[in-house]
């Protein structure tokens, strides 16, 4: 990593979210970060996109959903679908029209089966998940389909001293050349909860180590009952991570490099694939602030002496989710001071605003990382909620850019 140079930045940031709001948020920000780093002011930009509803990726009458997870999208359309629900286990297939194609992955030990599904994605011609079970990365090729390739996943060994055995491996992301950036972090426990850490990797295709450690982001954070409960005879203290808490997200590019985000500030950093800083960008933004009904509004019963000591943060992240489409660009959402909306920023690679938008969410619900939409050849993928029917599909959207 080559050395920073302190830049140290005042800002007062004003409202240019809801116009109703009375909320100014002043920053005093101290950031670490070498002088290539484009500070942009406030901006209003037009609401010129629009997203056409043209299909729906689902149940169908052979297909029938236990709990629909993750999605991803190939080069030619195909939507990946995964069912995470117990008994139901599976990674099914559709055409781009929405008709249904097959099932490439059932629960099971064997090859191509699998027990858990996480880090679901495409790149390059091959379809990838993560069985944390199993300990296992699974490779599908999409053409001609079919399994591809099984990778063992074991503790690996790097350096010397008590950090150098690299557990629990949580992040994968493919690159093109097969290779993996992974991020590895400790189990939560209550002696960790407020200090664990995010260390990143570069993974060869046998899961060897490339790479010096790339970075170090800062896991989520949890917070713990102070009492032991019961369930006939195993005691358990309750850990919950609330939605207003800050989060750090790493983002691989389509260039072979990655971006990190810190959620509380709407700034981005770039890195090439060794880990070594190119640039950044920063937008002012006015997060709302956090009250305790919010924090009640992020528990269950079980939850709620949590909810009632949690300490509060004095403003919600910026930053709700983040991804990066086929042509580098950013679709970030973004907290707004109405709970049942995001107001989504689509970026050039340079940081320049291209569009704002708005799409119903819901606040209260876990922070989107990277994994809750896909972006590729003019289409806008999402997965969605039939509150009614408590049905889930993925709904697919033409993108339209209406300049004015």
């Amino acid at each position: 990593m080559k050395n920073s140079i302190f830049l140290f930045l005042i800002l007062s940031i004003v409202s240019c979210g809801d116009s109703g709001s009375s909320e100014v948020q002043s920053e005093q920000l101290d950031f670490s970060m070498s002088d290539r780093l484009t500070v942009y002011p406030a901006v209003e930009k037009a609401d010129t996109l629009q997203l056409t509803r043209l299909t729906e990726f689902g149940d169908t009458e052979d297909v029938f959903y236990g709990s629909m997870s993750e999605f991803t999208v190939d080069d030619s359309g195909r939507v990946y679908v995964a069912d995470s629900g117990w008994g139901s286990r599976s990674l099914h297939v559709y055409n781009p029209d929405g008709s249904y194609v097959m099932k490439i992955a059932g629960e099971g030990k064997g090859p191509g089966e699998f027990l858990s599904l996480s880090n679901l994605q495409f790149k390059s011609g091959k379809i990838m998940f993560y069985d944390s079970e199993l300990k296992r990365i699974t490779l599908f090729s999409v053409d001609p389909p079919g399994l591809f390739k099984t990778i063992l996943v074991d503790n690996l060994s790097v350096g010397e001293g008590e950090n150098r055995l690299l557990k629990n491996p949580t992040e994968f992301y493919l690159e093109s050349d097969g290779n993996f950036f992974v991020g590895f972090q400790e189990t939560p426990r209550v002696e960790n909860a407020g200090n664990r850490l995010k260390r990143y990797y570069r993974i060869d295709s046998e899961f060897n180590v490339i790479s010096e450690n790339l970075i170090n982001l800062k896991a989520k954070e949890f917070i713990h009952s102070n009492q032991q409960q019961n369930t006939g005879n195993v005691q358990f203290r309750i850990m919950k991570d609330f939605p207003f808490f800050a989060r750090n997200f790493f983002v691989s590019s389509q260039e072979g490099g990655f971006f990190t985000v810190e959620s509380r500030h709407f700034m981005i950093k770039k890195y090439d694939k060794d880990g070594v800083y190119i640039s950044g960008f920063y937008h002012p933004f006015n997060s709302p602030k956090v009250t305790r009904e919010d924090a009640f509004n992020s528990v269950n019963e079980l939850a709620e002496d949590l909810a009632q000591n949690v300490d509060l943060p004095d403003f919600w992240p910026v930053i709700n989710s983040i991804s990066v489409d086929d042509e580098n660009h950013f679709w970030v959402s973004t907290n707004t001071e109405n709970e049942d909306y995001f107001e989504w920023w689509v970026l050039e690679e340079s940081g320049e605003v291209k569009v704002k938008f708005r799409l119903p969410g819901n606040r209260y619900q876990q922070p989107g990382g990277h994994d809750k939409i896909v972006v590729k050849k003019g289409y806008f993928y999402v997965k969605e909620v039939d509150s009614v029917e408590q049905t889930s599909s993925i709904v697919k959207y033409k993108i339209e850019f209406n300049e004015r």
